[in-house]
């Protein structure tokens, strides 16, 4: 099997499950006592401590499953369970670097900014793509034209997956 397909398989899947599951314990207000803000001085009210409890957790979960369904793809059950772990909590970490920014800016938590809306879009899809991908490349060693490549075929997913879930009322903004 080719990185390519592995990736969809270990990368892409796991996290899009997480995240559309996270989505849906923040929708319904699941998990309270984790719902406080990390710092909202720096991140907003949105960043979470819920998020850094949820999504690592069923990120690692989720790339067990996909092993277990669609694999094996030649990792150990222990090193799957990390993979979609460090996975789950580089898509977090990726993220507030870009929220400590917009609140710098002035921009309110899940708003966009008036001057640079497309920008911005750009730049809250690709923070936590980079940070995956980082984490991902590192784990299985992978040449940055695989990075590349995963990472525009990423963005294209990650823009796909919001506007779909916008449409559904799980998601708040594209």
């Amino acid at each position: 099997m080719d990185e390519i397909t592995k990736a969809l398989y270990l990368l892409i899947l796991p996290l899009i499950a997480a995240n559309v599951l996270h989505m849906l314990v923040v929708k319904f207000g699941l998990l309270q006592a984790f719902a406080k803000p990390i710092w909202t001085w720096a991140f907003g009210e949105n960043k979470t401590w819920r998020a850094f409890v949820v999504l690592p957790i069923l990120s690692a979960l989720f790339a067990w499953l996909v092993n277990f369904f669609f694999g094996p793809f030649g990792v150990v059950q222990r090193d799957l369970l990390l993979l979609g772990f460090g996975l789950g909590m580089a898509y977090l970490l990726f993220e507030l670097p870009n929220s400590f920014l917009k609140r710098r800016l002035g921009i309110a938590s899940g708003e966009r900014s008036s001057s640079y809306p497309g920008w911005q879009l750009f730049f809250d899809k690709s923070d936590s793509l980079i940070g995956i991908l980082i984490f991902y490349g590192w784990f299985f060693s992978l040449p940055l034209v695989q990075l590349a490549l995963l990472y525009l075929l990423s963005l294209g997913l990650h823009y796909t997956f919001s506007f779909i879930l916008f449409h559904l009322k799980i998601k708040k903004s594209v």
